[in-house]
């Protein structure tokens, strides 16, 4: 009797926790200050180092951003990294196959872009804590 009584509240909460949880796409956007200032070349290269690492591919590249995208099955981000000697920014600029939708005139994406967000910008935290590679003597 007490399982036929608590079979649909086991079935209420399954199905919410299978709802897709929604976050502004501009939450993963804040600008991250550096524990220390850097050469921007050395930020630029933690940065790429992290992209590989996280398995995004660089797809350009200016003085102080680079855009990258990451795919893994029929899912990809398309993101921009902004960075100078002092702090750097990742910018959501598209996906395909993560659930959207659009509230109060904001782009709100599905929690696991920002996972992915989350892993990248603690890779380039890492990074940014190695010391810095020494130049060959001439």
């Amino acid at each position: 009797m007490l399982i036929a009584r608590l079979a649909p509240l086991a079935l209420f909460v399954a199905l919410a926790g299978c709802e897709t949880r929604f976050l502004p796409a501009s939450d993963a956007s804040g600008a991250v200050l550096l524990s220390e200032p850097a050469q921007e070349g050395d930020v630029r290269a933690a940065i790429i180092r992290s992209l590989k690492a996280e398995r995004f591919e660089t797809e350009s590249e200016d003085a102080g951003l680079i855009q990258a995208r990451y795919r893994k099955g029929d899912r990809s981000i398309q993101i921009a990294v902004e960075y100078t000697g002092a702090q750097y920014r990742i910018r959501y600029l598209a996906s395909e196959g993560f659930e959207q939708k659009e509230e109060g005139g904001e782009i709100m994406i599905e929690q696991s872009f920002h996972k992915q967000i989350t892993k990248l910008k603690k890779h380039i935290e890492r990074e940014m804590l190695k010391p810095a590679p020494v130049a060959p003597s001439q």
